[in-house]
């Protein structure tokens, strides 16, 4: 016990945010408890493919890739549209190279030939670093790291509420009534994609597009725990209604962020509106935007057929789009069937006038090998001529990250709603703001839940230091 504390930092969550913040709090000497409510440490980042974002890297420059903080920061905005916090999106660009060096320092191995286009990048600008081992492969370099520098890691364990003084300074945690003192803690329990309220609550409009389709794939305890306990603190709850939405057919409860390019997308009017294998982290607003907040996926026989290279199973994830999935998939209602395209719109309530033309000049693109719409590549490029004619409703109606959460400052300071840093308390990850309005590609939210979370782990660990040094001037 330090200064009458239990432990100089408390963290919450261990995921990846919160285990880099308590490497760093831990490597800076400061006495480190991190409790976490599942049985065992990972959240969402164990179930992820392990894929960091990050630009100017070293690993970059062993693939030949040239690139800076200044453009990955304009990629970043203009993607957004500047709907996000500017001083954290620079923030993440100046750290991301930073990342990635002390990953591999801890023992992470990037191969710089997997590097990868994981959004809309120019070509040739690849910024998705894969992880060797992926997500399960990351967490357990970091659980390693924090236990050789003496993390006391405390599984099952979820805590009900911050401890708040009279001042105002957030010193511990209420663990079963009981408190536990520090000097800060850091709120990094990831979001809330399982609470249905909280959900309701900051996403109405994504709620109102997904209807009862909706549903989360993340780690079962995103309850949004880190949310409610910082905003009973004070802090500030920052962009609303933001998050990392998929597409999904409703075949059943499989994450599939990736839809075969072969598909043809329309809308209820029967007109394409996008490229059908957008990035995923883009496709599901352009879904939202459409007439009745849905579209349908068209195909004809022909492609049903060629699908059968297609695997099953991938990890243990179901493939659907595959020439003996399909046929079970219209045998349950979830698939239509027609012997006619005029058939086919009128089960799925699609204008089949419309619909015909828009075959028609999709046909037209196939055979001259050139999407003259989207630019859809070549390979993607297979008509709908061959009867019978199969669509599927889809909507974005799959919670991958909620990007609602607590407003931070670049160092990782909770702040209240005057923009205040409330003393004592520090976040990241899906927890916090930090993520904006968009998903700049494959990878992010892990970068950002690394980048913030060593930021929270460093300013906790200089909070606490000068908190002992002032106790023990007045002492």
């Amino acid at each position: 016990m330090t200064n009458g504390r239990d432990y100089d930092i408390i963290i919450v969550g261990g995921g990846a945010a919160g285990l880099s913040a308590a490497v760093e709090a831990a490597r800076a000497g400061q006495t480190v408890l991190l409790l976490e409510a599942a049985p065992r440490v990972g959240g969402s980042s164990a179930l992820s493919a392990g894929v960091i974002y990050a630009g100017a890297t070293d690993v970059q420059r062993e693939a030949g890739i040239e690139d800076s903080v200044d453009a990955m920061l304009a990629y970043g905005t203009t993607l957004a549209q500047n709907r996000l916090d500017a001083s954290l999106a620079r923030r993440m660009c100046e750290d991301s190279a930073a990342l990635i060096s002390w990953l591999r320092s801890l023992g992470a191995v990037f191969d710089p030939a997997r590097t990868y286009h994981g959004g809309v990048e120019p070509e040739g600008l690849k910024r998705s670093h894969r992880v060797d081992g992926g997500g399960e492969r990351l967490i357990e370099i970091l659980e390693g790291v924090a236990s050789t520098h003496g993390v006391d890691i405390v599984c099952n364990t979820r805590v009900e509420q911050l401890f708040v003084d009279e001042d105002g300074h957030v010193g511990g945690v209420q663990i079963d009534g009981d408190v536990v003192r520090s000097a800060a803690v850091v709120l990094a329990s990831g979001g809330f994609g399982e609470n249905l309220e909280l959900v309701q609550k900051h996403y109405p409009s994504f709620v109102e597009a997904a209807g009862d389709w909706l549903w989360h794939i993340g780690n079962k305890y995103s309850l949004g725990d880190g949310l409610a306990m910082g905003e009973a603190a004070g802090a500030r709850i920052a962009n609303p209604d933001r998050g990392l939405i998929s597409i999904t057919h409703r075949f059943d409860k499989d994450n599939e962020l990736f839809h075969p390019d072969w598909l043809m997308f329309v809308n209820e009017d029967g007109r394409r509106f996008m490229r059908e294998f957008e990035n995923y982290g883009m496709s599901a607003q352009n879904v939202m935007d459409q007439p009745g907040r849905h579209c349908f996926a068209i195909f004809d026989e022909s492609a049903r057929r060629a699908a059968r290279q297609r695997p099953e199973w991938i990890g243990l994830v179901k493939m659907h789009w595959t020439e003996s999935v399909i046929p079970e998939l219209v045998d349950a209602g979830k698939i239509a069937k027609a012997d006619t395209i005029e058939e086919l719109a009128e089960r799925l309530g699609i204008d089949a006038k419309v619909l015909g033309r828009t075959i028609e000049i999709y046909n037209r693109d196939c055979e001259a090998g050139a999407d003259s719409f989207y630019g859809k590549a070549k390979e993607g490029l297979l008509p709908v001529l061959t009867p019978p004619f199969y669509g599927a409703e889809m909507r974005a109606a799959t919670i991958a990250a909620t990007f609602t959460g607590l407003a931070i400052d670049r160092d990782a300071a909770a702040l209240d709603h005057a923009d205040r840093p409330i003393p004592g308390l520090f976040a990241a990850g899906e927890t916090t703001n930090a993520m904006g309005s968009i998903y700049w590609g494959g990878g992010f939210a892990l970068a950002t839940s690394m980048i913030f979370g060593r930021r929270a782990g460093q300013s906790a660990a200089r909070h606490a230091m000068q908190n002992s040094s002032l106790e023990t001037s007045l002492g």
